[in-house]
């Protein structure tokens, strides 16, 4: 039984945290036995309708599209050079080789998802966090976990 070595702890999560406008940027260090940053480790925040926003930004290479002003399309009077279609170009009697070819760039506004993080070199974790009902203030939980280590979680309040 000598022969089994203790495992690496979490000993410490030290939290604190800044709002701007709407979000709140959570930083949560972790330490280990020793008073050392632990890297590498994941914190997940969950209560009080916590969670971040995960933005997908999708670039949309169409080569179906011409950017086209001052024409008649679909029945639509386009004064403004705007993205259209080919086909519906080819329809209403333009040809759209005569129009440049567009890019365009769709933004993604993202879902909810549990804030979470790993930290840094030095233990720290910095989260942006929104809240669905945060009132006067809320109590997040921050659990924390390695492998190889043993885990450990806190609670701390967020204010309005």
């Amino acid at each position: 039984m000598n022969s089994i070595e203790e495992p690496d702890m979490i000993d410490s999560v030290e939290t604190s945290y800044e709002k701007s406008g709407d979000t709140y940027d959570i930083t949560v260090r972790v330490l280990d036995k020793d008073g050392y940053g632990v890297e590498g480790a994941d914190v997940i925040l969950t209560g009080y309708g916590a969670y971040t926003i995960a933005s997908t930004n999708t670039t949309v290479q169409d080569t179906g599209l011409v950017l086209a002003g001052n024409v008649y399309v679909d029945g639509v009077y386009y004064k403004d050079p705007t993205p259209l279609s080919r086909a519906s170009m080819e329809a209403s009697g333009y040809n759209p080789d005569n129009y440049p070819a567009v890019t365009v760039t769709q933004e993604d506004a993202g879902e909810k998802t549990t804030p979470h993080g790993v930290t840094d070199s030095e233990g720290y974790a910095t989260i942006t966090v929104h809240f669905d009902s945060l009132k006067t203030y809320g109590t997040l939980n921050v659990e924390v976990t390695k492998a190889g280590y043993t885990g450990n979680s806190v609670s701390m309040k967020v204010f309005a």
